[in-house]
């Protein structure tokens, strides 16, 4: 199994909008400088959420999900990553591909 090259843990921070209903608002953005870019729909991932009831639960969240999915993925031999997070209340859901991998990361990432 090919392992992920180890570029360290890299984050970047955004918003997922919708391409056709929020043109005007990807517009202002690109106006502020803000990169855009697609993420695919995942065929296969591994998936988890954490209530998402207030900014506590993002600091609970963060201590305890990652570490056990991480478990999950390397007790069941997986090959996935990137992590991502989507913070959708009354939810954070937890996504982590099997396969298409740079498809997910920004491109920053993938051109290093």
């Amino acid at each position: 199994m090919e392992q992920p090259r180890n570029i360290g843990l890299v984050f970047a921070v955004g918003a997922i909008v919708n391409e056709i209903k929020d043109r005007e608002l990807i517009k202002q953005m690109q106006k502020n400088n803000y990169k855009v870019f697609k993420l695919p729909q995942p065929n296969r991932s591994v998936y988890t959420t954490f209530p998402f009831k207030n900014i506590l639960s993002i600091f609970i969240a963060i201590m305890r999900v990652p570490y056990r999915v991480g478990d999950y993925i390397r007790k069941n031999k997986l090959e996935a990553h990137p992590f991502l997070e989507i913070y959708k209340p009354p939810l954070i859901h937890y996504i982590v591909p099997l396969s298409n991998f740079d498809a997910y990361n920004v491109p920053e990432i993938n051109n290093e």
